[in-house]
């Protein structure tokens, strides 16, 4: 059934801070780096993408390290936790630019991507559909379940 609507989703895994940075970056509306999205060297208004940092071994967290460019000596490119924006520098060096600028696009966004809804209902997100249980949601104590005491 193809979507109508928008879905935002995440993953969480232990010790995959970058896995879910990016993941959380996808949901706010964040893209990869020209690289990876194919748009190396295209002159265009997009400029919500992740960032290679040049000359040397890092990567925003929106990229895929293994597309970016290796340095002069050689180095495996690693990713910080860091999304593209040329007003942030990580080790003296912007973090992106005008045209790679990840955080500019999530918050000129966020008004649009806060609305997109949530996982935690057990029903269907069409309009006039309903809901379902909210698995999310807190309930009272009522005390001890049989199994619990």
């Amino acid at each position: 059934m193809p979507y109508t609507e928008d879905y935002a989703t995440a993953t969480v895994a232990l010790d995959a801070t970058g896995l879910f940075l990016h993941e959380a970056g996808h949901c706010l509306g964040a893209m990869h780096d020209r690289y990876t999205s194919g748009n190396v060297g295209v002159d265009d208004d997009r400029y919500n993408h992740g960032y290679c940092l040049p000359g040397n071994r890092y990567a925003t967290v929106m990229s895929y390290t293994y597309r970016c460019p290796k340095n002069d000596a050689g180095d495996d490119i690693e990713r910080i936790h860091y999304f593209s924006n040329p007003d942030v520098s990580f080790m003296g060096i912007p973090t992106g630019t005008e045209q790679e600028n990840n955080a500019r696009a999530i918050r000129e966004d966020r008004d649009e991507t806060s609305q997109r809804g949530t996982n935690c209902f057990t029903g269907f997100p069409e309009p006039g559909s309903p809901m379902g249980e909210n698995v999310c949601a807190w309930t009272p104590w009522t005390g001890f379940s049989e199994w619990g005491e």
